[in-house]
């Protein structure tokens, strides 16, 4: 895998992100729900969110390379198995720290978890063929 194939990706599911998490903020305006609270949820939620999918692109670019090179795809799947135990262990705990807060909008933190699967979808839909 190429280093700027991953940057790519990232960076068009960071724009989705933030494009999501912008019409989440205009929603919660509108119904005059926009709290301080509302944004540090929306901005822990994202940091969150991002970061998770950046070190998932990270460790699957990374053991994908170790199986290309050693030929090895069995000791590449279980370091991937291996990272989404760590990183799901991660999220979990720096979620729980962000709802037991008090600061966050419990919702708004959570959302921008599902909107790094939305932008996911809607980037590979419009994804041309060939392109990675």
């Amino acid at each position: 895998m190429k280093n700027r194939d991953i940057l790519n990706q990232i960076l068009r599911v960071l724009a989705g992100e933030a494009l999501c998490i912008a019409l989440m903020l205009a929603v919660y305006a509108l119904l005059h729900k926009l709290t301080a609270a509302v944004l540090l949820g929306a901005l822990a939620g994202g940091v969150i969110a991002i970061g998770n999918f950046f070190f998932l692109a990270m460790s699957v670019a990374r053991a994908a390379d170790k199986a290309v090179e050693t030929g090895n795809t069995a000791k590449a799947s279980a370091e991937i198995r291996g990272g989404t135990m760590g990183r799901l262990l991660a999220v979990f705990l720096l979620l729980f720290v962000v709802l037991k807060s008090g600061y966050c909008d419990p919702i708004a933190a959570l959302l921008p978890l599902i909107f790094v699967q939305l932008s996911l979808r809607v980037t590979e839909f419009f994804r041309k063929d060939g392109e990675t």
